[in-house]
């Protein structure tokens, strides 16, 4: 897996592109799982608006957040944190 993500970034470097902010994913995933943000928000103790930024892309995941989204949908905490770091790095190209 740890190959697997350094590809990832490498590749990242060489194409010089902006990925989508982590809150694309969560919007994704949110619709595909009939989720509202006021569920959401309750499931996971944050404001609706902690959820609305996030989706925004104006609010970052935190490893906090990533801890409370691991909990809540299938994907690991690792798989939040590096969509964030990867979209982070990416916008520094």
């Amino acid at each position: 897996m740890v190959a697997i993500m350094e590809q990832t970034n490498q590749n990242l470097y060489e194409q010089n592109k902006v990925l989508s902010h982590p809150g694309e994913t969560l919007k994704e995933l949110m619709s595909s799982n009939h989720i509202s943000v006021k569920e959401l928000s309750t499931r996971l103790g944050v404001t609706p608006k902690c959820i609305k930024d996030i989706i925004a892309g104006q609010e970052d995941v935190s490893s906090f957040m990533a801890r409370k989204l691991a909990d809540v949908f299938p994907l690991s905490v690792e798989f939040w944190n590096s969509l964030q770091s990867n979209y982070d790095k990416s916008k520094s190209l």
